[in-house]
């Protein structure tokens, strides 16, 4: 009996040994691929660099340039994870080149500051971070419920006066961010004001339209709620 004993105990320990390795490579499995980005993905290339930039990858057009943007980042000092946020960045958004330009942690979804070098219009944007979906361009107005705002009365009061008012995005600055809540539940909430111009970008601004991003406790985005519009008459901004 004791002869059993002694064998079959370290076969017993070493099954339950290789039973916490598989588990700890599991975890480790599931870690990494659920990497989340933060200020090590953070790049702020001067200037001179991003015209430099420009001139070696001149010659490249659509996912050429994208490709040849992505391969110069590392050249002028950008980590992996900068390298590897724009490439995501780019998959998903049709070869859009945006880079982190700033990060600010605040719960299960942060806040990210983007920079685009090929905006037309605006150059800098705000990111939600590190929820699902990992990446939201706070901009992007098709996922803005703006059947919602059309019935608000204050926007049916501006589109009397203006038949051609229609919602834009915004400027985001680095040096502000969204108005954000968390619930004592753990849900996540992101306020965000939206202009309402005559029909083009250049013309003044009529009022604001704000919207929120509203997160569950898991980070997951459950609804973008249309909340009130301001006339620039009554305090909008």
């Amino acid at each position: 009996m004791t002869h059993w004993m002694r064998i079959k105990l370290p076969a017993a320990l070493l099954i339950l040994g290789l039973a916490s390795f598989v588990v700890f490579l599991e975890v480790e499995a599931s870690d990494d691929s659920d990497e989340q980005t933060g200020r090590s993905a953070v790049w702020t290339p001067p200037a001179n660099d991003l015209a430099r930039i420009r001139q070696l990858c001149k010659a490249a057009r659509g996912s050429d340039f994208t490709g040849c943007f992505i391969t110069q980042m590392s050249a002028f000092g950008a980590s992996a994870e900068a390298i590897a946020f724009t490439r995501t960045y780019a998959e998903q958004n049709r070869g859009t080149i945006a880079f982190l330009q700033g990060f600010r942690p605040v719960d299960l979804v942060d806040v990210g500051y983007a920079y685009f070098p090929a905006g037309a219009d605006f150059s800098q944007r705000w990111l939600l971070l590190n929820g699902s979906p990992a990446i939201i361009d706070v901009d992007d107005l098709s996922r803005l419920p703006q059947a919602d705002m059309e019935k608000d009365p204050a926007f049916g009061a501006l589109l009397k006066r203006y038949p051609k008012v229609t919602l834009f995005d915004g400027s985001r600055s680095s040096e502000s961010a969204p108005e954000m809540q968390t619930g004592s539940d753990g849900t996540q909430e992101f306020t965000i004001d939206y202009p309402l111009k005559d029909h083009c970008r250049a013309c003044a601004t009529l009022g604001t339209a704000r919207f929120s991003f509203d997160f569950d406790p898991t980070g997951r985005l459950v609804r973008t709620k249309f909340l009130e519009v301001r006339s620039a008459s009554t305090g909008g901004k």
